[in-house]
């Protein structure tokens, strides 16, 4: 990345104005720079849903299934020309964070930018001890939509969402607070999720100090799908848990897909086509689940009581007479933050190290699952 030249770029045009435009009211001015030139796009190995390009005096993002969230992160005193108006205006560098998801949070913290973060939706749910500890000491603010007074005191300057919202979205722009759509859970492979890091080196004026831990996670990660497909006998796997007589089943090409996959197992409804959860009966899935010897992932279960208690049939399937029944609840706090929705989201490398464990060695010695009782 060229931050250096950008930022040299936004200084050097600071002078020039200072020394053209002398008076107090002219000095209030923007200016157009020098015309920007393209400097390199980033380059995302795994990620499909997003793209940045940098120019030398600011950088384009785009988000999205189709890419179609367009923003332009620019520098207060750089005059945007008709031909970028249509882009949703960024400023540069950010400082003040607001994160509508978890997962959001585990990303931040992951690159050592906890201290960018300075309001969080639902703050009760984060996992983080050391966001926690930020909240006890009123760093970050707890923030409700419902409440907008909140949102001025923290000096929030970008929230992050995860889908649009347009009518909060408007209130916010009315603030003058900026707001980007952040997909991360587009991405069908988990490396692809965490690689969503690599925006907040656009967004922010600090360095990510965590290439070296990015290049780790990625290379533990291979080496272990790489020894994991190795290994002859593939486990059959299910997950999830019915509601009110509906399985909501992920598909056969999402992200819980690829993880099992990569372990070495045999997902139940892997021949699905689609990134998106199923909707299926549940006498069908029961059916279907007949033979599957792991179950992952059952809701919010932390005992085989409970999951009993939801249909006594499901009692009567293998991995509940086996008891091979694992829950990523195991980093969970007391209010029921899940830490699989925060650094689970950063370090999928320890997620594919856990099921292998389980799935192939009867290794209980897990991070974010546990086998229930």
């Amino acid at each position: 990345m060229s931050k250096f030249i950008l930022c040299c770029s936004f200084f050097v045009a600071s002078l020039l104005f200072v020394s053209c435009f002398p008076s107090s009211e002219q000095a209030t001015k923007t200016i157009p720079l020098p015309k920007s030139t393209f400097v390199d796009s980033a380059y995302f190995d795994f990620a499909k849903h997003i793209e940045i390009a940098e120019y030398s005096n600011y950088f384009i993002i785009k988000t999205g299934t189709q890419l179609e969230h367009e923003y332009i992160v620019v520098s207060d005193s750089y005059k945007l020309p008709d031909s970028l108006s249509s882009y949703t205006r960024i400023p540069y560098p950010v400082k003040n964070i607001a994160c509508m998801s978890t997962t959001q949070v585990g990303l931040i913290e992951f690159i050592g930018l906890a201290n960018k973060i300075a309001g969080i939706a639902n703050s009760k749910y984060v996992y983080s001890d050391v966001i926690q500890q930020r909240i006890k000491e009123d760093l970050i603010t707890n923030l409700d939509q419902q409440d907008l007074e909140s949102w001025i005191k923290a000096d929030i300057d970008l929230v992050l969402l995860s889908d649009p919202q347009a009518a909060f979205q408007e209130k916010l722009q009315a603030l003058g607070i900026a707001s980007l759509i952040m997909p991360e859970y587009l991405e069908s492979h988990p490396l692809g999720r965490a690689e969503w890091h690599v925006i907040f080196d656009y967004l922010t004026d600090d360095y990510s100090n965590n290439r070296q831990n990015w290049a780790e996670v990625i290379s533990l990660y291979e080496l272990l799908a790489k020894k994991a497909s190795e290994i002859k006998t593939k486990p059959s796997v299910m997950t999830g848990l019915p509601y009110k007589g509906t399985w909501y089943m992920p598909g056969g090409d999402g992200y819980l897909a690829q993880l099992i996959e990569d372990a070495g197992g045999n997902y139940i409804y892997s021949k699905s086509q689609g990134t998106k959860s199923m909707s299926l009966d549940l006498e069908a899935v029961i059916n279907t689940c007949d033979t599957a010897q792991f179950w992952i992932n059952p809701g919010t279960a932390t005992s085989l009581q409970e999951i009993q208690a939801a249909d006594s049939r499901l009692a009567n399937l293998r991995p509940f007479q086996d008891s091979l029944i694992y829950n990523a609840s195991k980093r969970q706090s007391a209010s029921g933050g899940y830490d699989l929705y925060e650094s689970g989201v950063a370090r999928p490398d320890l997620l594919l190290q856990d099921l292998i464990k389980f799935l192939h060695f009867n290794d209980d010695r897990l991070q974010y699952f546990e086998r229930l009782n």
